[in-house]
């Protein structure tokens, strides 16, 4: 949402699985800022067939029905076919090629994003105590997402494989982000946060 402007639609593939239903349902509460085109929707295919996030993350290529000529399509996002996966990607502007935001870049944008706004708040409440902050990885995620959250100054956790180790670390924290190249993951807030 830039300036309140409606954005282009989001064109999203659901994998042919269960998140297309309650998608629809958001995407009507979003459209007048948001629209989102559903596509690979339960019914036209096979369950993460050619499709979903994790095709995209292991084959590295767009999944069935993305290409860079959709009219007025920016963005991209894959759910796998249970949808507890998101990647998001998107041809770049001349068209000619396709670029993977998987997990690890995810977070590092987050990281990015969450730092920025509690840097721009800080100072605003002198009398509580400042908001802990972690990007939280495991040892096989991208090195350049951790030196992107060191370069920032965001504490870079490192917690064991799985995403139920990663989600136990990062409950320590008020805030804190953290993704799996393949799309498991989530920004937390705290109560406290909140």
């Amino acid at each position: 949402l830039l300036g309140g402007r409606t954005c282009a639609p989001l064109w999203v593939d659901c994998a042919h699985g269960i998140g297309a239903p309650q998608l629809a349902k958001l995407g009507s509460r979003l459209a007048e800022k948001l629209p989102l085109r559903i596509a690979n929707a339960p019914g036209d295919g096979k369950l993460n067939l050619g499709c979903g996030a994790e095709h995209c993350q292991k084959a590295r290529e767009p999944p069935a029905g993305y290409r860079a000529s959709l009219p007025g399509v920016g963005l991209a996002a894959s759910l796998d076919g249970d949808a507890d996966r998101i990647v998001f990607h998107y041809y770049s502007g001349d068209g000619a090629e396709w670029r993977l935001l998987d997990g690890d870049k995810i977070a590092a944008l987050l990281a990015s994003f969450v730092h920025e706004q509690l840097s721009a708040v800080a100072g605003a409440l002198p009398s509580v105590s400042p908001i802990t902050f972690a990007c939280v990885q495991t040892a096989y995620a991208n090195g350049n997402a951790g030196a992107l959250a060191r370069e920032l100054g965001v504490p870079l956790v490192l917690a064991k494989t799985g995403v139920k180790h990663l989600h136990h670390m990062a409950l320590a924290y008020d805030i804190s982000v953290y993704f799996e190249a393949n799309g498991h993951g989530t920004l937390l807030f705290s109560d406290r946060a909140t």
